[in-house]
């Protein structure tokens, strides 16, 4: 299975399969080239999302092969992380695994 990701600085979106990558492309360009402007971005949730975007930021888009999983593997997975973060039973989250926060004490965040 084919997917795209569009990295932004540290911010990593798995892209909806219905995004034309072409025209993605255009419009981050053009946004950039202009000094700036938000960009509508369609992720795998089906969540449709505004990402400024200017020319001081890093932009890529990746596409990767992900290896196909088994029909009953998917239906036991429990909770789906999005980006570059999972979800592991509602109380802690890693970011890129390299930070920790713990969604019951906001005020708890260390490297």
């Amino acid at each position: 299975m084919l997917i795209t990701k569009l990295h932004v600085n540290l911010t990593s979106y798995v892209l909806d399969a219905s995004v034309a990558l072409a025209e993605l492309s255009r419009d981050i360009e053009g946004a950039a080239r202009t000094g700036g402007a938000f960009v509508p971005v369609r992720t795998c949730d089906g969540v449709e999302r505004s990402v400024l975007i200017t020319p001081s930021l890093l932009v890529e888009i990746e596409p990767l092969e992900m290896a196909d999983e088994p029909e009953e593997s998917r239906a036991n997975a429990g909770e789906v992380g999005t980006g570059d973060w999972e979800t592991h039973s509602g109380e802690l989250a890693t970011f890129s695994g390299l930070e920790r926060y713990e969604a019951r004490n906001p005020s708890y965040f260390s490297w």
